[in-house]
């Protein structure tokens, strides 16, 4: 009776040690067939435990045990050999190509430094070149004056005759002329040009003024966006407790009127880019707005380098936003010099401001029409002025400090006045000169003409510009102006 209950005790031991065990292996997760550490760990850990349990069998399991984790030992430093010898395999496969780059590059660096040694060569015989007459001149004697006879003559000068060559009078008003002309060609120099790290700079500052601009474009168009949400949402609200809170629950209406809302203002965004005439995608080029500003600003440049003043007009009228319809763009082309057989550049610029006006509904303010007026009258040009005049709808500059109640038709005598706010010959601008006055007193004949063309029986003087502002000393009337 007692074999038979050390019998289930043994065979209940051993359930549970292999219970253990595959509780562990399967905490391991690893069932394969190579052992591992984890699995010897597991399975070093069974057998102390059946050497605990059996007394007979002790000195033979240990001894098992003691030469499974030799074999263990063996196999994991054979494995760590074989590791390191694939390492080393591994490494001398690569020493080939790694030789073959050295020798290339060795070759490259000798053919490098047989170039140098060469052109150091041909520097040092240059140097001892010119070394060479040096000395020889300064080791020669002064020659006495009396023997200024015998030395060679000089050398004639390139673009004068012998004649010019040997008069100091023109030869003093020629070395005049060319220090005036250096001189000019400096003052030019710092006006027109600038460094190209100013530029690189100033490019790089506009970058991020469109990067700043963009990023708050996108906060604005957000916030715009949040405000049409929580004001549909408020109105929903106020109509849903006016109505007695009916339709619904407030979450609903919410929702309802805010979807509404959005539905609504893609609507009217839809119809704006219609009557625009297109999405934002037939824009050409798919870069940022800053890097097609700055092409923009670049193309203007090389045209006004190269002499091209009327394309340059042209190309700065229709800028993108307006960036070049400013002052100091006319500032750029008054500094401009006429070309032989064509008209001012100044000119060319207010003539292409003042006709795109109407198309780029971009209207110039009352100093820039002042301009155009004073530049087309120094330039004989009372023709255009005409045209701008009649044919420019809805184009004025603001009433001037002259043109007021009670002033006097004498107090503004035009270009060549002696009163406070006369225009001078220079071009410089008054502020209180009205173009009417201007006309009249510059040019009668052509003031007549226009008073005809623009009197209240033409049909065309009715819809464009009325008569009563354009006669008269502006009295109590704001004038009839350009742009």
């Amino acid at each position: 009776m007692s074999e038979v209950t050390e019998l289930e005790w043994d065979s209940a031991f051993v359930r549970r040690l292999r219970e253990e065990i595959s509780a562990e292996l399967q905490a391991l997760g690893k069932t394969g067939a190579v052992p591992g550490p984890g699995r010897l760990a597991v399975y070093a850990g069974a057998l102390s435990k059946v050497l605990e349990r059996t007394s007979d069998y002790r000195e033979v399991l240990m001894a098992t045990m003691s030469e499974y984790e030799a074999l263990f030992e063996v196999l994991r430093a054979g494995h760590q050999e074989a590791h390191s010898l694939q390492s080393t395999v591994r490494a001398r496969a690569g020493q080939p190509v790694a030789l073959a780059y050295y020798r290339r590059r060795s070759a490259e660096l000798q053919e490098r430094i047989a170039l140098i040694e060469e052109n150091n060569a041909k520097l040092e015989a240059q140097l001892h070149h010119r070394k060479s007459p040096t000395t020889s001149v300064l080791d020669q004697p002064i020659p006495d004056a009396a023997d200024t006879h015998a030395m060679p003559p000089l050398k004639p000068i390139h673009g004068l005759s012998l004649h010019e060559a040997t008069d100091p009078e023109f030869l003093t008003e020629r070395l005049h002329q060319l220090r005036a002309r250096e001189a000019e060609l400096c003052v030019a120099n710092r006006e027109r040009f600038v460094p190209v790290q100013l530029l690189r700079d100033l490019r790089q500052q506009l970058q991020q003024e469109m990067s700043t601009r963009s990023q708050l474009l996108a906060e604005n168009i957000s916030s715009r966006r949040r405000y049409r949400r929580l004001k549909a949402s408020c109105g929903a609200a106020r109509m849903w407790r006016l109505h007695n809170r009916c339709g619904g629950s407030l979450l609903e209406v919410m929702v309802q009127g805010v979807w509404e809302n959005e539905h609504h203002q893609d609507d009217l965004e839809q119809a704006e880019m219609e009557m625009v005439g297109g999405s934002g995608d037939d824009e050409p080029g798919k870069g940022s707005e800053g890097a097609q500003v700055i092409s923009y600003i670049d193309r203007f440049n090389e045209l006004l380098q190269d002499g091209h003043y009327e394309q340059a007009a042209q190309h700065a009228a229709s800028s993108p936003h307006g960036i070049l319809r400013k002052e100091h763009t006319a500032h750029c082309f008054s500094t401009l010099h006429r070309q032989h057989g064509e008209p001012l550049p100044l000119l060319l610029w207010f003539q292409t401001l003042i006709g795109s006006a109407t198309a780029t509904r971009c209207l110039p303010d009352a100093r820039t029409s002042l301009e155009a007026t004073c530049c087309s009258l120094q330039e004989h040009r009372l023709d255009l002025l005409m045209h701008w005049v009649t044919h420019c709808r809805g184009l004025h500059i603001p009433g001037s400090p002259l043109c007021q109640r009670g002033t006097s038709p004498g107090s503004h005598s035009g270009l060549a006045g002696t009163a406070p706010h006369a225009i001078p010959g220079t071009g410089s601008l008054s502020p209180g000169v009205c173009p009417a006055d201007l006309l009249r007193h510059a040019a009668p004949a052509c003031h007549l003409q226009l008073r005809a063309r623009l009197s209240p029986r033409s049909h065309r003087a009715r819809r464009r510009v009325p008569l009563a502002r354009l006669a008269g000393p502006c009295r109590g009337v704001r004038a009839p102006q350009l742009l």
